[in-house]
């Protein structure tokens, strides 16, 4: 019996929106034995990521139906450029996600941000009495930014409340919008309320309201849109509107399914709610549960969970999700910490099976709306901070223990992907032919953990028709020669003996050239990785096409050269420099040192050893985004500091060393000095809450042939020991000021 094929159409995959929404077409995949393909453009430009081959490779494959994500179609600007790459898909069905924009014959599924947006001006304008309420709009072109403002300017008339052009301001859904939040309360200095169009925005008010003086929930109400993770536990909690990108994902997939076998298309909408938080002036926020009242906590937690799960389409445990709550209320309500807590938490989601993520994705998401409800029931102010500290931990443990999950052999694979660099090199060199470069890429993929893929090359002549050239399953390696490529295999009779897989689908492309597309059974860890390695395979596949013309190409000959060298200097780079502060790693530090010495023979140098003082103490307290800062700006200032013949290292975590030579104008007391005051002003003006310095230990030594950068860290180290024991006892500032 042949099984549906669905193709996913992003336009980028980031975590957040993307991400979910990926999560939810899988997790629906995995449920009904579908087989799902996602074409991952690679492609840099509007106008290239229209022609990209990928987009036309699904008749071959076999799709059946596809799913769009319009909001992720960044690179159009308006419906008509969108309606122009839509045209390509006329004779498949397909759903378009986020957008009202109708193609007879197709569906749509969309949220219904207007029933949502209006119960928020509603809620603003009669509960709280505001007559001034300003609204926050996203781009002007965009589906549910033009939807969104539609909806409040109904709601305001319903509403009997004026509305002017000053009352609206437009920022791009993203963080940068302090000028136009300046200039829009200028405008309206006696404002009410501001209705922002997504949370992202909404969030990134609260300090800039902060710094105006304005008290969020007293002074001026501030509501979002999404219900986004962070919403929950800012302060105050923001009120918003929810929608749930999981649910959109799984139920498109469900749509495109049922055109497949029912033929007819829909418009469905998926219902919002608001979710009503501290931020819109409420302080007892109970909402339409006040009934709840009358119950004890536990009853209010287990019917959150009952209620989430029973609009679930899957099966949930609900005695498990009831005994982890009960068990967090009281920890929640005695001695333990909230990371304790948090402990507790992580080990009882994953007990049950550490390796389907999609059960714990579930048991994760209805506990955590649950815990976020419960919030709002608690009077008691200790164990509501505790509560919100506990979700904000338990949400930043999940986003990465996902994302980590899913490639829990990071470093095997890295080591394993740069093993395929290096083959391609090697194949350069040795002027292999694409078919021994098939084999030799098949086997390292599957040593990182693809389970298939399959090769497809066009035509030299015509592109109209495609070959497949090489492939690999479970089964068995196979390796079409040039007198054995095969045009009569389609690739979804591989797929039809699958279900329930996830593949991606790249083009291999050099030079604006396409040369075909291949197709990877993997997980979402791989993706950048295999990325990188299309491009090679791409280059490399332009190289042999230029070999084939030499005698009468020889200029694009030394272009391919160029670009061959460009790419090793880039995998070079790779190897040497470390990638959070983009300066030497340790293995780039031993190698440029030893040059330094050998070409100083004689000569004053001095190393210098570095210590990030209370990078742990960072991390555990502010989060390791904050932490990844504090790395990032000592490098700088390192840099800043140094000479700039200098050699600067990360060596890992928080170690840095440098090295240079020393005159009497650079003297081991100037660099220490230097780097103090670079530092110290730095602190001045950073309005983070915490110090960034570091400790710091000189050594002077004369240029020898025979001398070892090992013995001479360790000489620093000693240096670096008698200073670190100066350093601050925390890094912590005392309500964040010097």
């Amino acid at each position: 019996m042949k099984k549906n094929t669905l193709g996913l159409i992003l336009g980028n995959i980031n975590p957040g929106f993307e991400f979910d929404i990926t999560q939810g077409v899988n997790k629906y995949a995995q449920e009904h034995g579908i087989n799902i393909i996602t074409f991952v453009s690679t492609a840099t430009s509007k106008d290239s990521f229209i022609s990209d081959y990928i987009f036309d490779s699904y008749k071959l494959i076999g799709i059946d139906a596809l799913v769009i994500i319009y909001g992720s179609l960044t690179m159009f600007k308006n419906n008509v450029e969108i309606k122009d790459f839509l045209n390509k898909f006329v004779d498949i069905p397909y759903v378009i996600v986020q957008d009202s924009l109708k193609i007879e014959g197709k569906s749509n599924l969309i949220v219904d941000n207007k029933k949502g947006l209006k119960e928020c001006i509603n809620h603003l304008a009669v509960d709280h009495n505001c007559k001034k309420i300003l609204y926050f709009s996203g781009p002007k072109d965009n589906y549910d930014s033009i939807e969104r403002l539609n909806a409040y300017k109904e709601a305001m008339a319903e509403n009997h409340l004026k509305v002017t052009k000053d009352m609206i301001a437009y920022g791009n859904f993203g963080i940068k919008i302090e000028n136009e939040l300046r200039t829009l309360l200028m405008k309206n200095k006696r404002a009410d309320a501001i209705v922002f169009a997504n949370d992202t925005m909404a969030l990134a008010s609260y300090p800039i309201l902060e710094q105006l003086g304005y008290k969020i929930g007293k002074d001026i109400l501030i509501t979002g849109f999404d219900d986004m993770y962070k919403a929950s536990i800012a302060h105050p909690a923001l009120t918003t509107v929810s929608q749930d990108p999981f649910k959109l994902g799984y139920e498109s997939s469900k749509e495109a399914v049922r055109m497949i076998r029912e033929g007819n298309n829909r418009f469905i909408t998926l219902n919002t709610n608001l979710i009503i938080r501290k931020s819109c002036g409420c302080r007892n926020v109970l909402g339409k549960n006040d009934d709840l009242k009358k119950i004890t906590e536990e009853e209010i937690v287990e019917h959150f969970i009952t209620e989430s799960a029973l609009t679930s389409q899957s099966n949930i445990n609900l005695k498990k999700l009831k005994m982890i709550s009960t068990n967090v209320l009281k920890r929640l309500k005695s001695n333990y910490t909230a990371d304790e807590i948090v402990y507790y938490i992580k080990n009882a989601i994953l007990d049950d099976d550490q390796t389907a993520i999609t059960n714990y994705h579930d048991i994760f998401s209805y506990f955590n709306t649950a815990m976020k409800k419960y919030i709002n029931f608690v009077n008691d102010p200790i164990i509501k901070e505790k509560t919100s500290t506990v979700l904000y931990n338990l949400q930043t443990w999940y986003f990465c223990y996902i994302t980590n999950k899913m490639d829990n052999d990071n470093k095997l694979r890295l080591d394993r992907i740069e093993n395929i660099s290096l083959i391609c090199r090697k194949m350069l060199n040795d002027q292999l032919s694409k078919y021994d470069m098939f084999e030799n890429i098949f086997s390292e993929l599957k040593e990182i953990g693809v389970k298939s893929s399959y090769i497809y090359l066009l035509d030299d002549k015509n592109i109209n028709i495609v070959t497949l050239a090489a492939y690999f399953n479970e089964k068995e390696i196979q390796i079409y020669r040039k007198n054995e490529l095969s045009n009569n295999i389609p690739l979804n009779t591989f797929i039809n003996e699958k279900t329930g897989s996830f593949s991606y689908c790249f083009s291999l492309s050099s030079n604006e050239k396409t040369y075909g597309f291949i197709v990877c059974e993997t997980d979402l860890g791989l993706l950048n990785s295999i990325k990188l390695l299309c491009s090679q395979i791409g280059t490399l596949l332009y190289v042999e096409e230029i070999r084939k013309r030499e005698l009468k190409a020889q200029i694009d000959l030394k272009k391919s050269f160029k670009m061959i060298k460009k790419q090793n200097e880039i995998l070079n780079n790779i190897s040497l420099y470390d990638e959070l502060t983009k300066i030497y790693n340790r293995r780039g530090f031993i190698e440029k040192s030893i040059e330094l010495i050998n070409n100083n023979i004689g000569s004053d140098i001095v190393i210098i050893f570095c210590d990030l003082d209370h990078l742990k103490e960072i991390n555990d307290t502010f989060g390791h985004k904050e932490g990844d800062f504090a790395i990032e700006n000592a490098a700088r200032l390192l840099v800043k500091s140094l000479p700039e013949h200098a050699i600067i290292s990360r060596l890992g975590g928080d170690e840095f060393v440098a090295m240079t030579r020393i005159d009497e104008n650079i003297t081991t007391n100037k660099i220490d000095q230097e780097i103090r005051n670079n530092f110290a002003k730095f602190n001045k003006i950073c309005d983070k809450p915490y110090y960034i310095e570091t400790s710091v230990g000189l050594y002077q030594f004369k240029g020898e042939e025979s001398i070892l950068v090992a013995n001479l860290i360790s000489e620093a180290d000693k240096y670096l020991y008698e200073a670190k024991k100066h350093r601050r006892k925390s890094v912590k500032k005392i309500n964040n000021k010097e």
